[in-house]
Order: C-alpha cells, then structure tokens, then sequence
C-alpha cells in the first residue's frame, strides 16, 4: 500500500471513528443556569473575547421584547444584561443583530414589533449603554422600515449591508450599506439580484467577502442561495441541482473552511408550526453543494426561528431557542466537530464530473446524480474506514441509484472513477 493510501485511511479512520464522533462531535443539549424566557426570532451574536453570546430581543409567550440576555459559555450561565440608558430600543422580533469589534459593541437593525422599523442601535459592552445611529422613519435615501431581511456587518468597510425584506410597502429585493461611522445609508442595488422576500436566512463569509443568502419566504416558500460580493456589491446565484426544501426562519452560520451550516426552518407557511424541521445541512461554497450532516443521537427536537452562532476556536455551533411544534423554546444545543465532519474526506483533484449523493445520510437507496454525462461506464466503490472495499458497481448515464441496504450502519466513503479522473465523499448508513 502506498503512502498516500496509508494517510487517506489514518484520516478517515481518526475522522469517523465512531467512538471519537461520540465523544467529540454532534449534538449535545447544554445545562444551563438562569431563567430565560423562551422565545423564537431573536437575534444573537458572539463575542470571542469574553467566550459570551448574547441575545436580543424576540417574540415570547407575552409578545415580543427587548431584553438582552448573556450566556457565559464559559460557565453556561444566563443573565439579563441591565442597560443603563434611559433610551433603549423598542421591543421587535425578526431583525438582525451584529458585533462591531472595533468599537466593541453590538449593532441591531430592522425589525417588527407594535409597527416595523429602520433604525439603528448600537449597544456599547464596555459601559452597558445603548445608542440610537439612525432614527426610525421612512425618509428619502434609506431602507423602508422593514423585518425579516437578510443583513451582516463588514468589519473592513464598516457598513451594515441589508438585502430584502418585508417592508411597509410589501417585499422588496433591494441592497441597501450603512456606515456605522458616518451614519448614512447607500442605495447599492445592482441589475441582477435574488427574487424579492423576507424571512430569510443569512451569513457572512469574511473570509470570502461575501454575504450568503438561504431561502426564505416570497409568494411561497424559497430554497435557493446566492452570494453577494461585499466590495462590488455584484449577487451570483449559486443554487445547485440538489438543495434542501424549501423553508423560512432557518439559522445559519459561516464555519469557516468554505462551510455554510443551516439548520432547521419552517417547510409550510408562515404561522403553521407543522412545518418546523430540525435537518441540518451544509453548502460548501468551494464545491458549490449541499449535503446534510449526521445527527447521531439526541438532537434538537424540530423548530423555527431559532438563533445560531458559530464558535472559531471551538469548531461548534450554539443554537438557541425557536419555535416547536406546539411551543416555545429556551433550550441552548452545541454542534461540534462541524469542519472535521464536512472536511474530513480527503478530496481528489477536480474534474467536470462532480457528483451529488443523496440522502446522506442513507437509509438504503442512495441516489447518485453527475453534473454532467460521462462518455464511458464509470465506477462506483463503497469503502469503510479501515479501507476495506465493500461494494463496487458499475453506472451509466446521469443518474442511478445503490442499493446500500446490506451494509451495518456507520461512516463510508463513496469514490466515483472514469478512466483518469477520481472524486470522493463521506457517506453515512444510519437505519
């Protein structure tokens, strides 16, 4: 055996061995401290210096409010974090809230509450005061009033960016920058743009510059996802072949590695708690393809709404609260090991053959779908963790499907072959 060989199966061995998966990686529901309230459409940001995530805002049982909690992830401890201002911003639900570590404070945006609004407000951590940047009206030269649009903070520009939303006037698919020092809106709507909505998901791959925008709501419910470049302001649409249904009220975090993660949402309308889910996927912005991630375990029940922030040093996601199927949620879960699972499988040089397996994980039948048709028969090898080749098969054409129903329940790598050229990914049998 050659010594790429011997280091593609060391990695996969460390990566999917169940025993480490169990121990370092997946779900698992915190035990926190302090009373706070459950709520659904709150907005949350982390602060990497304190290793705290806080959280405003939301709708609860008694309607929507504009309290500040804190978790100490440190002790996973919740607090109310009292202000000192005499002026705070109005109770709402469906905005956005950011972190301008420059100035060490949390930015918040948008929203509805006993009407909608634009204003801007910038709570300051060092003194626990809040202060108003923009006041809310509709005036000429900035966003409609508006919820449930997608927005981030660029660090580097030092602007809010907002894209869409449900406005005063309806849907809109307008992209609008505010400067945070300068305090005044721009208008930075180019010719091409995703279809109008609100109550959508999004991210910010800094890294990248780009905004990534997931889904949401416009005359039904959307699965597709576009970025946006941050500097240029130019939206490319990068919906593949196979995506996740359709959904709104989906959280969404930036991993790192090009890893966008997405979890849950609503599949039905606004309203109808039945469509809550509890999937939770990845995009990868390098291959430009969704796949979902395992979920071995106890996981989170099926919810909307909920917040979600992603932890660097850790390589973990905390979500917090949400909407169930019959009731409101205050229960704080932590993913772990997000890019050892999504980068685990060592992948081969690229090709014009790029493939989508799906459902991942699989339960018997695994479709395998090409991007494009390959001249010859092609192979298809299952390999285990140790390196074992279990299953091998012969495809044509675009699409075909494998029965993986004899195999026991665990981690695979599946390699697709034609002639030269070799790709791979993970797999994973659950029943």
């Amino acid at each position: 055996m050659n010594s790429k060989k011997i280091s593609l199966f060391i990695i996969l061995f460390f990566v999917y061995n169940p025993f480490h998966f169990v121990y370092a990686q997946g779900w698992q529901k915190l035990t926190t401290t302090g009373l706070v309230t459950p709520r659904t459409n709150a907005s949350a940001v982390y602060i990497p210096s304190q290793n705290k995530m806080f959280v405003f805002g939301g709708k609860t049982s008694l309607g929507h409010t504009n309290e500040l909690w804190c978790l100490n992830l440190n002790i996973n401890s919740w607090s109310i974090v009292t202000s000192k201002s005499a002026k705070v911003p109005l109770a709402r639900y469906t905005h956005v809230a950011m972190y301008d570590s420059l100035l060490n404070r949390i930015l918040i945006w948008s929203g509805e509450g006993s009407s909608l609004y634009n204003d801007v407000w910038a709570f300051n951590l060092k003194d626990s005061t809040w202060n108003e940047l923009f006041l809310n009206g509709n005036v000429t030269g900035a966003p409609l009033k508006r919820y449930g649009d997608a927005a981030t903070f660029d660090q580097k520009n030092r602007n809010i960016i907002s894209f869409a939303g449900f406005t005063t006037a309806g849907r809109f698919d307008d992209t609008w920058s505010f400067d945070v020092d300068e305090l005044h809106w721009t208008d930075k709507t180019n010719s091409i743009f995703p279809l109008k909505r609100c109550l959508t998901s999004s991210c910010f791959a800094r890294d990248r510059r780009e905004m990534i925008v997931f889904g949401g709501q416009s005359t039904g419910n959307l699965n597709d996802i576009w970025k946006l470049n941050v500097d240029t302001y130019n939206w490319t649409n990068i919906t593949p072949t196979v995506s996740p249904s359709a959904r709104h009220f989906a959280s969404m975090s930036y991993c790192g590695n090009e890893n966008v993660v997405v979890f849950g949402g609503n599949s039905l309308n606004q309203g109808n708690n039945a469509g809550a889910l509890n999937e939770l996927w990845n995009y990868s912005l390098n291959t430009q393809q969704w796949d979902t991630l395992p979920q071995f375990g106890k996981k989170p029940s099926a919810r909307f709404g909920c917040t979600s922030v992603y932890i660097p040093s850790q390589d973990k996601i905390v979500v917090f609260g949400g909407q169930g199927l019959s009731s409101l949620n205050s229960e704080t879960w932590v993913y772990t090991g997000v890019n050892s699972v999504t980068n685990g499988i060592l992948m081969n040089e690229a090709n014009d053959m790029d493939f989508n397996c799906y459902p991942n994980p699989v339960n018997t039948i695994l479709n395998i779908h090409t991007n494009s048709t390959p001249i010859a028969p092609y192979q298809a090898t299952i390999v285990d963790v140790m390196g074992r080749k279990l299953m091998h098969v012969t495809l044509t054409g675009q699409k075909n499907s494998i029965d993986l129903s004899t195999l026991e329940n665990g981690f695979y790598t599946i390699i697709i072959e034609t002639g030269t050229k070799k790709i791979s990914k993970r797999l994973i049998k659950t029943e």
